[in-house]
């Protein structure tokens, strides 16, 4: 229990960078436009925008988090390695976390590419499902 607020503290610290990158955490509804961010933020907010603002958040999350945890795991990894080459231990520990970042990068990388390839594969408008990421382009921006 007492090593889940770091860790709730830190994925909070991560997603205080991914913000910045999107203008905010609401894409809609503010009284003056930020002509540093794509599209017109003082559109009255829709519900579509509400799917905008969790799809933005997953797509920075998926961009920088994750690559910048998996990197930070096997330097740490890498350091376990060489500092503990004393200790069979230690080596385990490193091997151990290099397979499991290894393996939490394909299921979150693969999850993504399974549902694209199977949504690609059995639809039926096309158009529609082609580009399913990208659903909500329509909201008015």
């Amino acid at each position: 229990m007492r090593k889940i607020f770091p860790l709730i503290f830190f994925i909070i610290f991560l997603f205080s960078f991914v913000a910045p990158v999107y203008g905010g955490m609401v894409p809609c509804g503010l009284s003056r436009d930020d002509p540093d961010q794509p599209g017109n933020q003082t559109v009255p907010c829709q519900l579509c925008h509400l799917f905008v603002m969790v799809d933005e958040y997953v797509s920075g999350f998926l961009k920088y988090v994750v690559p910048s945890l998996a990197t930070i795991m096997i330097a740490i990894g890498g350091m376990m390695l060489i500092f503990g080459a004393g200790k069979p231990e230690t080596v385990s520990q490193a091997k151990s976390l290099f397979k499991t970042v290894i393996i939490g990068l394909i299921i979150i990388y693969g999850a993504w590419l399974i549902v694209d390839m199977l949504l690609s594969a059995f639809s039926v408008n096309k158009s529609f499902l082609q580009s399913w990421n990208t659903i909500f382009t329509n909201c008015p921006k």
